[in-house]
């Protein structure tokens, strides 16, 4: 099955500001963050049912990124993948929760 992608604008938010943060830390760092996410959502489309509900109210999945500890949070919906947020590991789930 070939799954659609979506990406909600906090989302995209989240991405920026986490890039712009690495960026600021260290040269080049925030586009090596900005391509773990991209390939992380890009691979999302591949079996996104590999990742197991983690809220089970609302069906949010979550990815962990390999080198960064990040979060892509999302829901499937047939055959949609949402993108809700793009988080660090430690920030409370109060900061994507209203975004269901």
């Amino acid at each position: 099955m070939t799954y659609r992608l979506k990406v909600q604008p906090e989302a995209v938010a989240d991405i920026l500001e986490a890039v712009d943060w690495h960026e600021r830390q260290q040269s080049g760092l925030g586009a090596t963050l900005a391509d773990e996410i991209r390939f992380g959502v890009r691979s999302l489309r591949i079996n996104p049912l590999l990742y197991r509900i983690r809220h089970t109210q609302y069906r949010v999945r979550w990815m962990l990124l390999h080198r960064f500890p990040y979060r892509i949070i999302f829901v499937v919906e047939s055959d949609l993948i949402t993108v809700l947020a793009v988080t660090h590991t430690k920030r409370h789930d109060k900061h994507w929760k209203d975004r269901v």
